[in-house]
């Protein structure tokens, strides 16, 4: 007897709202993956659902399309036929389609990277961040169900485009990625020669995903980019192929690809703009004009007009979120546009507009564009480091068996992070983002060779303070603490690119006390020394017994010059919806996340600057991609109205009690925010002086101080005293 929808779909079914199916099926009618009608009613129904769904609620997209490939996965367990589970990997595919898309134009990372996985693996676990799983994706060939091989070999395209944005910008498995490339590449030629149809939108989604491909393959110098490239130049030399489509294929060509073809990456990219700007997409127009600058003349005659096209690319983002995009992260992912303009304009040493053009993209279009008087850097440029102030530039090139990649692993293993290639199984899920202050000595040792080579410090010991400190791309390796260690240059970490308003005198403190194991000590410091200094110090007590809407109160309130927050911060860097403040209830018993886009739209009611302090795990963390990373909480939270005080990565209880304490005790109603947390950051570092410091000041003995005699050998390492970090 052949099973119902319901029996085939167990746990598809029972999702709530129920899904309609069409053609005037039912759960109880039945289902047979040979009978085209009901393939349909199924396909069209969930592919239905997913797209409604993706403009209201993506969290319920994924679970139809979780539910939908959770029953697939149990029905390929059973015996069937080669045509049978051929079509229900076709299925597979289809449902996991879209739920790939939608993840990547939310930067969610993770969901991305499953969902490549979940569309081709039948013993994925994505509780591991490592997997070595069979993958398998199926081609339509003669004698598959025609129904699902057809609609399958429709959106392979659109898929390897998005594998291939994946692959290139996140951690997608190298040696998945290579097969796929391998296989698919000629599979997509073939698909274009096919095509009888050239103004189809196959084709469009052809061109993208061997652009995308290419792309891949140029950043892992991969054998087969040369052969790729002249595929893709002798698609471009069809002249049936749509002029529409052209700028989309001819991204290869402005890549270092060039070298392949008879044209530089220059030429190519004045042609297009020349013979097929009117097909521009998005922000192709600005990928061009970055591309056809090949000197400084060049740039001086571009300048206004790109400044303008920056503007309206972000413009296109920030509509975007009505359709349920991640506006930040659409802006940060494509910031690697930026990527090349800025390389060129720090060789150039022209520090002005590369504030200009950071500007135009980050700064919020209401503040007044900050000065020039910062300290840029720039690592692994060339393979090296690039340094410049509007006093001089300065690089230092390393050879390729050293550089910043010698950071990130060290910092990586430091954090829980390092992924062995040697025994990539060995990784620890449970450890990652767990800082191991035994690894600190190594890291520290590690960015003194880059940062602070002996040229390089000479030069930074002698030059006028900058205002602030500019890093691009934004990167977690504790650099404000480092500078500052060897030389005078404590610096703000520039963030919101604009005009800072004066700092608030500081007469009020309003404290949110979360739950932590040492709240009450942190808060009874804070008491005590604002008793001492004149201060008025609040703990908040909220209305509805610790709400979101209750932070929310709190974080409005107009007349407080510092918010002091203690409580729990949740980051997980591939997943930007699980990043947020977490309040937990007056009765311990429950818990939300305030995510962190939800407190990034919160209006601030302050004319001056205030502070906000994030003594919280990871407060200042950020998903660290190709831009200046404000996918962070407290990175998002800066403007020119609010400084932020926030830790790089998870802070250990003692760690953010003896921060706490010591900025309480330097703060003084007329000094600045910074120089409050420069004179702290000093005495993080000599840690065996902490407990003193505070006492001398308090005028009476600690009551925690046994809590931080305990961790003190951790104090030592630079995971503890580079963990505080000041953004502007």
């Amino acid at each position: 007897m052949t099973p119902s929808f319901r029996e085939t779909f167990p746990n598809l079914s029972m999702i709530k709202p129920l899904i309609f199916l069409g053609n005037n099926y039912c759960w109880d009618s039945p289902f047979s993956i040979r009978n085209d009608d009901s393939v349909t009613a199924l396909l069209d129904a969930i592919l239905f659902y997913q797209i409604h769904s993706s403009t209201t609620s993506i969290e319920w997209c994924y679970e139809i399309s979780d539910k939908a490939i959770e029953d697939i996965n149990n029905i390929l367990n059973h015996e069937m036929d080669e045509i049978e589970k051929r079509g229900y990997l076709f299925l597979k595919l289809i449902i996991g389609t879209k739920p790939l898309e939608l993840s990547i134009s939310c930067g969610q990372e993770a969901e991305a990277y499953h969902w490549i996985h979940k569309a081709t693996s039948s013993d994925y676990d994505q509780n591991n961040r490592y997997n070595s799983v069979y993958s398998f994706v199926p081609l339509y060939q003669s004698g598959d169900i025609e129904s699902l091989g057809t609609k399958s070999l429709f959106l392979l395209p659109r898929w390897l485009s998005y594998v291939f944005i994946t692959a290139r910008e996140y951690n997608l498995s190298p040696e998945l990625a290579n097969i796929l490339a391998n296989y698919f590449f000629d599979v997509l030629i073939n698909l274009y020669r096919n095509s009888k149809k050239k103004y189809s939108p196959l084709v469009g989604d052809i061109a993208f995903a061997i652009a995308a491909i290419v792309a891949w393959a140029m950043s892992c110098d991969h054998e087969n980019t040369e052969i790729w490239t002249q595929d893709a130049l002798t698609i471009w030399n069809d002249p049936c192929f749509p002029d529409a489509f052209r700028p989309s294929l001819a991204t290869i060509f402005i890549t270092e690809a060039y070298v392949f073809t008879r044209k530089t990456s220059q030429e190519w990219a004045k042609y297009i703009i020349k013979n097929y700007g009117e097909h521009f997409r998005e922000h192709e127009k600005l990928q061009f004009l970055i591309a056809s600058i090949g000197s400084y003349s060049d740039w001086v005659l571009l300048k206004n007009e790109i400044i303008q096209e920056i503007k309206n690319v972000v413009g296109i983002y920030e509509y975007s979120g009505d359709i349920g995009a991640n506006v930040p992260y659409s802006k940060e992912y494509r910031a690697s546009l930026l990527r090349p303009l800025i390389h060129f304009l720090v060789k150039e040493k022209d520090l002005h507009s590369i504030i200009d053009v950071m500007s135009a993209w980050y700064k919020n279009p209401t503040s007044t564009q900050c000065d020039d008087n910062v300290l840029f850097i720039c690592p692994g440029l060339d393979n090296g480091l690039s340094i410049l102030w509007i006093g001089g530039c300065w690089g230092h090139i390393f050879d390729k068996n050293e550089g910043h990649h010698r950071v990130k692993e060290h910092l990586s293993k430091a954090t829980g992070m390092w992924i062995d290639p040697e025994n990539p199984l060995s990784y620890n899920k449970s450890k990652e983002w767990t800082p191991d202050h035994s690894k600190g000595n190594a890291l520290e040792e590690e960015m003194t060779k880059y940062y602070l080579s002996r040229d390089l410090f000479r030069k930074l010991k002698i030059i006028e303070k900058p205002r602030s400190l500019l890093i691009f791309p934004s990167l977690s390796d504790p650099i404000q603490a480092l500078l500052y260690r060897d030389t005078s240059l404590c610096l703000p970490i520039e963030i919101s690119l604009s005009e800072p308003k004066n700092d608030r005198r500081i007469n009020r403190i309003s404290i949110w006390a979360g739950e932590t194991f040492y709240t009450h000590f942190e808060t009874e410091i804070i008491e005590d020394f604002g008793k001492k200094y004149g201060i008025s110090v609040s703990i908040f007590l909220p209305k509805n017994g610790g709400t979101k809407e209750d932070f929310v109160e709190f974080y409005q309130q107009p007349d407080i010059d510092i918010l002091w927050v203690i409580g729990h911060g949740e980051f997980v860097h591939d997943e930007p919806q699980r990043c947020g403040i977490v309040i937990m209830s007056d009765d311990k018993k429950n818990s939300q996340l305030l995510p962190m886009d939800d407190l990034a739209l919160v209006e601030k009611n302050t004319l001056d600057r205030r502070l906000l302090i994030l003594n919280i795990c990871s407060g200042a963390a950020t998903q660290g991609m190709s831009g200046l990373s404000r996918m962070g909480i407290g990175p998002s939270l800066v403007d020119s109205h609010q400084a932020v005080i926030a830790h790089l990565w998870p802070s250990t209880p003692s760690l953010s009690l003896a921060f706490g304490a010591l900025f309480a005790s330097n703060i003084n109603k007329n000094s600045s925010f910074m120089n409050i947390f420069s004179r702290t950051l000093q005495e993080m570092r000599d840690c065996n002086n902490i407990i003193t410091n505070i006492e001398s000041r308090l005028g009476k003995d600690l009551r925690c101080k046994f809590r931080l005699e305990n961790d003190m050998e951790d104090f030592k390492s630079i995971l503890s005293w580079g963990s505080p970090v000041f953004m502007t």
